[in-house]
């Protein structure tokens, strides 16, 4: 199976090619419940890559295509979750203490009481293969999954617009993490309502950064797409046995990784 490394190089551009309409989600959703999730922002959703079969909406568009332009990041939202993800790590700081007043907790089991509210820091420095020149070329917010057996694999590529995160695993496996601030602009009236009603549904929610979120299976693996602070995200497992390896089979283990994604850049990211 052809890994994905070639991705990387294609940060600035080919990682745009992701950002399409989210129409054919669109489609499937309108029909469903009006309920409101958590808000969301504008942001493209990134287009599941088995979902290739545009909408009638979307065959709205004129047909020159719509145009692509980087939208502005709300650095404010990311402020907000990184404000959350301090408060819950305090009160968690305070539950152990009071816990360890009659016995010693094991890392694992703090690990496992740690809440996953909120976006937490990390440096470049915590990974092994990361360059922190390399994360300061870019103004998207860069989140990389601080997880034990990345972290010693887990290198950046970055452009203006755009990253890509990637790393090996022990076993073979494969973890990609893609952001692009770059969106499809254009489209009916229609068009753009039904976007926003798509990410008003109900849909799966991750807790450490209020968004909803897609999974999609396909032949390489699975991919977790979201939206947040005005910039498209997608996290993908590519495995070398898709169809039994349970990092691929399941959703458990996307899920973990986006949960577990921090942000390398707060500083160096809100920069002009």
């Amino acid at each position: 199976m052809l890994k994905p490394r070639a991705i990387w190089m294609l940060a600035g551009a080919g990682a745009l090619g992701l950002v399409v309409s989210a129409t054919a989600q669109t489609d499937r959703q309108s029909a469903g419940s009006d309920k409101a999730a958590a808000p969301v922002d504008d942001a493209p959703i990134i287009y599941p890559r088995k979902s290739r079969v545009k909408s009638p909406a979307a065959a709205a568009v004129s047909a020159e295509g719509p145009a692509k332009s980087a939208g502005e990041v709300d650095w404010g939202a990311v402020d907000a979750e990184m404000q959350k993800a301090a408060e819950a790590e305090a009160d968690f700081q305070r539950q152990v203490r009071t816990m360890e007043l009659t016995r010693r907790l094991s890392t694992a089991e703090k690990e496992k009481m740690r809440p996953r509210d909120g976006l937490r820091s990390a440096s470049a420095r915590q990974f092994q293969q990361v360059s922190a020149a390399e994360v300061a070329e870019t103004r998207v917010p860069v989140l990389a999954p601080m997880m034990p057996e990345l972290v010693s694999t887990m290198k950046v590529a970055a452009r203006e617009n755009s990253f890509t995160a990637f790393a090996d695993m022990g076993d073979g496996d494969y973890v990609e993490v893609i952001g692009t601030r770059m969106r499809v602009v254009g489209g009916t009236e229609e068009t753009m309502a039904m976007r926003k009603k798509a990410r008003a549904a109900a849909m799966p929610m991750l807790a450490s950064l209020s968004a909803p979120y897609e999974i999609s299976h396909h032949e390489q693996g699975v991919d977790l797409s979201f939206s947040r602070f005005n910039v498209a995200y997608q996290v993908s497992v590519y495995c070398k046995d898709p169809a039994a390896d349970p990092h691929c089979t399941g959703d458990e283990f996307v899920t973990s990784i986006a949960d577990s994604l921090a942000i390398l850049n707060r500083n160096t990211g809100a920069q002009p």
